[in-house]
């Protein structure tokens, strides 16, 4: 059988934390600033090879994996004097990054991509279930 990202991930339950885009409204908000090519619009379901292939193309990801790295928002100082939301458990064992040090501020977009890592190396680049803890927020 084959699972889809709808059912890992309760889209409208996410809206109640953070803003969150489905590819779909990813593309019609951004396909002029990113010059997204127009033969993707409509066509951006998670079984679209040559979408996925592209953006790791244009975007990249992260030269780490979720497994080992977790940025804290809005920078480590700021996440560390948090007295109110910080997860502990969330960052043990992994190595913590911001978006100045790791080089994301920059980025037109923060990309995470699935089973994708840095010379076709996929083994402990699985975003699935990891993006719940890959950034983490201060209050």
């Amino acid at each position: 059988g084959h699972t889809d990202y709808f059912e890992f991930f309760d889209m409208e339950h996410l809206k109640n934390g953070m803003p969150v885009l489905s590819a779909s409204e990813f593309y019609e908000r951004e396909y002029s600033r990113l010059d997204l090519p127009a033969k993707f619009q409509g066509q951006l379901g998670t079984k679209n090879q040559d979408w996925k292939d592209f953006l790791f193309d244009r975007f990249g990801g992260q030269p780490w994996s979720p497994l080992k790295t977790v940025v804290l928002d809005p920078s480590i100082a700021v996440y560390e004097s948090s007295t109110s939301n910080k997860k502990d458990n969330l960052k043990q064992g992994k190595s913590p990054v911001d978006f100045q040090q790791g080089g994301l501020q920059n980025k037109p977009v923060i990309h995470y991509p699935s089973c994708h890592g840095p010379n076709g190396d996929q083994g402990i680049y699985r975003y699935l279930g990891q993006i719940a803890n890959s950034v983490l927020f201060a209050d």
